[in-house]
């Protein structure tokens, strides 16, 4: 079954669904509709009272929220609708501090990340635990040389200093140059 029909299956069953219902992973029908870009399936999910701030519990690192994991697959969509329906922006995962903003930094999502800087997420936000103390977007996105997602931060005002904390063998040869040419580092 792709998931393509996973989502038509969904969709018939929705009346039967219990939308607060949680597998074993810890995951709601919400998170699956996001995690797959199911823009018309979490609408209707979220109009038949799915908790858009459920937070997974079960996540050791992985995105834990709806919007989260829409974030990380770059589901722009599936963001604003989540960001419409109250969703909030600056839950950070209890493991690791990563935010959606983070998310989409890291997995290169270019759009979803557009989404969350129109709405206000914090920039500055830093991470703790195993992934590190203290990175920012910025720093998750240098490190994983998505240039393209580094000049929206840096255009939006992220700031450079954290960068000079960075070890400059995790960055690429590439990404020194043209963050020295930007005048980022």
């Amino acid at each position: 079954m792709n998931v393509s029909d996973n989502i038509k299956k969904l969709l018939e069953h929705l009346n039967s669904i219990d939308v607060h219902s949680v597998d074993a992973l810890g995951e709601t029908p919400l998170m699956k509709a996001c995690s797959q870009n199911a823009d018309s399936a979490v609408d209707l999910l979220i109009k038949k009272g799915a908790n858009v701030n459920y937070y997974n519990e079960k996540s050791i690192g992985g995105p834990a929220t709806a919007l989260m994991l829409a974030a990380a697959t770059n589901a722009e969509e599936t963001v604003k609708i989540l960001i419409e329906n109250n969703a909030e922006i600056e839950t950070c995962h209890k493991i690791n501090g990563m935010t959606a903003l983070m998310f989409a930094a890291k997995n290169n999502a270019e759009k979803a990340l557009q989404v969350l800087l129109q709405s206000g997420a914090n920039l500055e936000a830093k991470t703790f635990g195993l992934i590190g103390v203290g990175k920012t977007a910025l720093i998750l996105a240098v490190t994983e040389n998505h240039k393209e997602i580094v000049g929206l931060l840096l255009q939006k005002g992220a700031k450079t200093k954290p960068l000079g904390a960075i070890d400059r063998k995790k960055i690429s040869a590439a990404m020194v140059k043209w963050l020295k040419a930007k005048g980022a580092l």
